[in-house]
């Protein structure tokens, strides 16, 4: 399982398989891995306050298809990089 595939799978039990494509073509579920930052600032200017539910999924998601520890993350950016960093230990 990839750091992409996992946020897809997050995004998609946070809106609905459709509803997930649709944010997909307005914004690059790439970014999620390269800018975390960015990603997670795009989902709060198209969701508004609800984007934080929907980083939560995400977040949980990440942990649990990469076997990480799930924690509270005080951001996406954060738990991105720890998935890096399993992701490369794993590999």
């Amino acid at each position: 399982m990839t750091i992409l595939k996992a946020v897809q799978s997050g995004l998609e039990k946070s809106l609905g398989t459709e509803n997930a494509k649709a944010v997909n073509f307005y914004i690059d579920p790439r970014i999620a891995a390269k800018d975390p930052g960015a990603y997670s600032a795009s989902l709060q200017r198209m969701f508004g306050p609800g984007y934080e539910s929907i980083i939560t999924r995400i977040n949980h998601e990440v942990c649990s298809l990469l076997s990480m520890e799930a924690k509270p993350f005080t951001n996406f950016a954060e738990c991105i990089q720890a998935a890096k960093q399993r992701y490369l230990v794993r590999d």
